[in-house]
């Protein structure tokens, strides 16, 4: 990490310099499984937690017993994890009880939420990581975000054939609807994640990136529960799937026209649990530089009508030229707290910030929780 990346930015002064951001390539960037992760792991010690809104799969009695199982009014000795999966969740409190830190735990939940939520997060996407050590006081921002081909330009969307080759002057307005647009092989950027995670577990982990693997391993061979969620998603993308041969295979019936598996029936996915547990043992190179690189660019090369609107443009420059960057985090406070934030290019932690800043100004204390001022002011921040 080099001394610009120990920074945050100060209140005063919330948007970054433009020298702090990566090139313009950052600005349109889409891969092929759009990465949305909710993680959340602290390590802490008698702290008191709360129950979360919709329950999730008890964990055993005994670990109730030991005061690790967050509930109104008990405490927790290990840490406490939060995830959109109870796999991953469980998964990450496993790390943290045989001794990982929370950077080990959000890993781990990482690469097993690939497994479990297929749909919304993967290798195949970026991530943003919000680290705060409060031993030290040090916050850390990495942007594991995708990044857009070289080669991509302001009009590389126009309907116009030689827009899908290089710059161009549009004149044929944009190519087919904003779905198909953003569900193309043209609109895959170099995904973030591994980057990101082989960098964070590398420098502030405990774990190596082959044990940080080991349970996504472990759950895509031997399967999990199919659930409704996930489920309704394959069903909605059956006109995709059923154009690729590996998704039609794993995801669909032999008619490739609905969902192989009803709810409850066991899931398995033993073609990723081979990749992970190579990239385990192989590290980021496989995936920038390796096999696994040259796969991507012949798949998406080869990906464009009828299978998408446009083929990709990404290259093998492309992916070995991507570098998981640590940000300046975004730093604020709120009525005395300190509130820190992801910086750009994700837009969370400017946005955040300006809002409370105006929200600061207002007595919302006083305000009805669910009255028209109180809305109003939300509103405006």
């Amino acid at each position: 990490m080099n001394g610009a990346d120990d920074k945050m930015y100060e209140k005063s002064s919330l948007l970054p310099t433009a020298s702090s951001l990566k090139s313009k390539r950052t600005a349109i960037a889409v891969a092929v499984i759009t990465v949305l992760i909710l993680i959340v792991v602290v390590v802490a010690s008698n702290s008191s937690g709360s129950s979360p809104s919709s329950p999730s799969p008890p964990l055993p009695q005994q670990e109730a017993k030991s005061g690790v199982f967050i509930k109104n009014g008990r405490e927790f000795s290990i840490g406490a994890v939060s995830s959109t999966h109870y796999l991953a969740a469980q998964a990450g409190y496993e790390t943290l009880r045989e001794g990982g830190n929370a950077v080990d735990a959000a890993a781990v939940i990482q690469f097993v939420l690939n497994v479990v939520q297929p749909q919304s997060t993967g290798i195949g996407g970026g991530c943003f990581v919000l680290l705060y050590n409060s031993s030290t006081g040090e916050a850390s921002a990495l942007d594991g975000r995708e990044e857009a081909p070289g080669s991509f330009h302001e009009n590389a969307f126009c309907a116009d054939a030689a827009c899908g080759r290089g710059s161009c002057n549009c004149t044929g307005g944009l190519l087919g609807t904003y779905s198909e647009r953003v569900g193309s092989a043209f609109a895959v950027g170099a995904p973030g994640v591994v980057a990101a995670m082989e960098r964070m577990l590398g420098e502030k982990g405990t774990m190596t990136l082959a044990e940080a693997v080991k349970p996504a391993v472990k759950l895509a061979r031997n399967g999990f529960p199919m659930y409704e969620h996930l489920r309704s998603k394959i069903e909605a993308a059956v006109p995709r799937l059923k154009n690729h041969e590996a998704s039609c295979k794993l995801f669909l019936n032999n008619k490739c026209d609905a969902p192989k598996l009803k709810n409850g029936e066991i899931f398995k996915n033993p073609d990723l649990a081979d990749t992970l547990e190579q990239l385990g043992k192989e590290g980021g190179k496989l995936f920038y530089t390796g096999q696994i690189a040259n796969e991507i660019v012949e798949t998406l090369s080869n990906s464009g009508p009828p299978l998408t609107i446009r083929a990709g443009l990404l290259s093998r420059e492309d992916l070995s030229g991507y570098r998981a960057v640590w940000r300046r985090v975004v730093n604020t406070t709120y009525r005395g707290y300190q509130v820190l934030g992801m910086s750009p290019p994700s837009a969370g932690g400017v946005t955040m910030a300006n809002a409370l800043n105006v929200m600061e100004g207002f007595d919302v204390k006083n305000m009805a929780k669910k009255g028209v001022e109180m809305l109003h002011r939300m509103i405006d921040g």
